[in-house]
């Protein structure tokens, strides 16, 4: 033979070596630190989206749901036809609103 070694002590050097010796992986990722990356990114999300609805809040405004403010629509709408229509009625519910707003 031409080598030193004979092939079952080159077999049972290369079984000591461990799977993890042999091989250097660039960037390993762990379960853990994959989900703790996540969690942290969903925690960031949450908090920015918090600090959106603070500053709505600050600036006096709101958030509604589409069909709320559509009805708040209509009635408004439908509320100043009638006025129209019945202007004198309309002048006495105009009293009474700005007397229960008032209390």
């Amino acid at each position: 033979m031409d080598h030193s070694f004979t092939p079952l002590a080159a077999y049972r050097k290369f079984r000591e070596k461990k799977y993890d010796e042999r091989f250097v992986f660039a960037k390993q990722v762990r379960t853990d630190d994959a989900i703790q990356k996540v969690s942290e990114s969903i925690r960031a999300k949450s908090e920015i989206r918090q600090e959106i609805l603070d500053e709505i809040k600050r600036d006096g405004k709101a958030i509604y749901k589409n069909d709320d403010y559509n009805q708040l629509k209509y009635n408004t709408d439908l509320m100043n036809k009638w006025m129209k229509k019945n202007p004198k009625d309309g002048e006495k519910f105009m009293r009474f609103k700005d007397g229960f707003e008032s209390k």
